[in-house]
């Protein structure tokens, strides 16, 4: 049976595991070692554990969807109108069976909870809280177009490809 639950402390080594199942290939930076993950995730002064969901399965974990939100525009604090769904992963061998759909669910009701009105999929600068190096560059591309499972998912989930605006 699959559960669902917010990240723990000791999740990291499995995130690594899942991390490179999930996001091979072009644009997407390998996370070799827990430094990776502290330095662009875990580090940040605003990173929230609820705000990292993990989808396990016979105590594996078997996918999750970071989320976070736009900064201000000055960009010295969060701005919590503005969420963002930063990254969704699911394990190749669990994919097509609802996971992600129930993992971008519970990831929109957790920004909406936080306050934010409007929601968008994929990190674009200047809205990237953490995956900045990691996927897709320095430029901040949201999902890339390599990644041949990101666009269609986030269409059937009612999602428009437009990059955010540019006023914030």
């Amino acid at each position: 049976m699959i559960s669902y639950r917010t990240f723990r402390n000791d999740d990291p080594p499995k995130l690594l595991a899942l991390w490179d199942r999930c996001f091979r290939g072009r644009g997407t930076g390998a996370v070799l070692n827990p430094f990776f993950l502290d330095s662009y995730l875990l580090a940040k002064p605003y990173f929230r554990r609820d705000a990292l969901l993990l989808a396990e399965e016979d105590n594996e974990v078997i996918g999750f969807i970071l989320t976070g939100f736009a900064p201000t525009s000055d960009e010295t604090a969060l701005q919590k109108k503005t969420g963002i769904i930063c990254l969704l992963g699911v394990h190749p061998a669990h994919r097509q069976k609802g996971i992600g759909s129930e993992l971008l669910r519970r990831g929109e009701q957790f920004l909406t909870q936080e306050g934010a009105s409007e929601i968008f999929a994929g990190a674009q600068s200047p809205w990237n809280p953490y995956t900045f190096g990691v996927y897709g560059g320095s430029q901040s591309p949201g999902f890339l177009e390599s990644d041949p499972d990101a666009s269609p998912f986030f269409h059937s989930q009612g999602y428009q490809s437009s990059p955010p605006p540019l006023g914030m």
